[in-house]
């Protein structure tokens, strides 16, 4: 049961859970800092004019290549989540 709790996920996306667990720490960091970023660009527009959407075409572009290493899986997960 625990196995499957954290490691099945991980094994359907093609990852070791470390690998996953370093993906997704560092996506949401990304997206953290994209956040506040954004927020000190709304009340000051000079700063951090092109932060924020750098970041999301950034990490746009590395989920669509993980997501191409597997796109059968991708389909897959797609179809679980709708």
């Amino acid at each position: 049961m625990i196995r499957k709790l954290f490691i099945d996920h991980c094994h359907e996306a093609g990852e070791t859970y470390f690998e996953h667990l370093g993906f997704t720490i560092k996506t949401s960091a990304t997206l953290l800092f994209s956040g506040f970023a954004l927020f000190i660009h709304g009340l000051l527009p000079f700063l951090f004019t092109t932060t924020a959407s750098a970041n999301i075409k950034k990490l746009n572009a590395t989920i669509t290549a993980r997501a191409a290493k597997d796109p059968d899986n991708v389909t897959a997960l797609h179809k679980k989540a709708a």
